[in-house]
């Protein structure tokens, strides 16, 4: 009988692989040492650790496309949010004060942030206490939860599980196009909540292992450099020749 296949094994050796190829890229190892670090460069003299409604906002503007367009947009909206709505996601009540941030509807989802803003108006609590209601449960938990305070329709929030990942440091595997791309090529499910419980078991950071795929997605499979690829063997596309 051949070597059986066992999953744990599997997501070792592509959280390996990956971590051998990016460990000198700069956008890993400036996530490495501080995950706040693009909440830092966009948002001068602020202590994330101290601002949830900062880095929730700012966390959300970096939904835009690209490196460029996330800082812009965040160059744009984060000097207004801190002057003339007090740096409180509550003082955001209606489409008109996201517009007045300069947020735009493609990109950012308004009615997340105006439904998390009236529950807590209506809870008479602050961002930081609503996180702090939750510090005992998972970031899977914590998710869901804000999922339904936003009344986020989404399958993928990968915004609220990058929020998780990165502010509060649970564990969570945020899904985008990059993401996908890799999940779907290594024939690894699309489904965040099996993801983080494949990692757990497998010993492997979800959190860690998801921020590689993304990288990877970003800079091997769009360019499709698939001979330079450390995991081509995992890849359908090479096993099945497609």
């Amino acid at each position: 009988m051949g070597n059986q296949f066992d999953p744990r094994v599997y997501l070792q050796n592509l959280y390996t692989a990956l971590e051998n190829q990016y460990q000198n890229d700069p956008e890993w190892t400036r996530w490495n040492e501080d995950r706040l670090y693009f909440i830092r460069e966009l948002n001068d003299n602020i202590s994330p650790h101290d601002e949830p409604d900062v880095c929730f906002l700012t966390t959300l503007c970096s939904i835009a496309r690209n490196d460029q367009s996330q800082s812009r947009l965040a160059s744009t909206v984060m000097p207004i949010f801190l002057n003339d709505y007090e740096s409180d996601l509550r003082n955001i009540q209606t489409d008109e004060d996201c517009q007045n941030l300069g947020l735009y509807p493609k990109l950012v989802p308004y009615q997340w942030i105006t439904n998390l803003a009236s529950y807590l108006r209506e809870q008479n609590m602050s961002f930081a206490e609503f996180l702090q209601n939750m510090d005992g449960l998972s970031g899977l938990e914590i998710r869901d939860e804000l999922k339904q305070v936003t009344k986020a329709k989404s399958t993928f929030v990968k915004r609220i599980s990058i929020f998780i990942r990165d502010f509060l440091e649970k564990d969570t595997f945020g899904i985008d196009q990059n993401v996908r791309n890799v999940l779907n090529r290594v024939c690894l499910p699309v489904n965040e909540d099996i993801l983080v419980a494949q990692c757990r078991n497998a010993g492997v950071d979800p959190g860690r292992l998801e921020r590689l795929f993304y990288l990877h997605g970003k800079r091997m499979c769009q360019s499709r450099e698939c001979n330079a690829c450390p995991i081509n063997v995992n890849c359908r596309d090479h096993r099945f020749n497609i």
